[in-house]
């Protein structure tokens, strides 16, 4: 199914074809991290940034207009908001971190 995905026009920029995780263990044999390698990480950033500028408004937008209680509105909203600003500071991180 994830193959069919990712031949779909903008999907296919944001799906990475062959994803290579590491994981770094402990001497206990618990994670303590995980690393995607680069090219991975690049479909991972056009997510963010699809996240950021196209989700997280979508759902502030949807808050806005449901028909619901003010207090409802604001939880909707409030999630949009989350989701645009961990996909934000997720995406500057790595942003940064290119540049070392």
């Amino acid at each position: 199914m994830l193959d069919k995905i990712s031949e779909i026009p903008v999907l296919n920029l944001m799906i990475p074809s062959n994803p290579v995780l590491t994981v770094e263990r402990d001497q206990m044999g618990k994670p303590i991290r995980y690393s995607l390698d680069a090219d991975t990480e690049k479909y991972m950033q056009r997510q963010r940034i699809f996240a950021m500028v196209v989700g997280g408004p979508t759902v502030v937008y949807a808050g806005w207009k449901a028909d619901v209680p003010w207090w409802q509105k604001f939880g909707i909203m409030s999630l949009g908001v989350a989701c645009t600003v961990h996909h934000f500071y997720s995406w500057k991180t790595v942003k940064n971190a290119e540049k070392e």
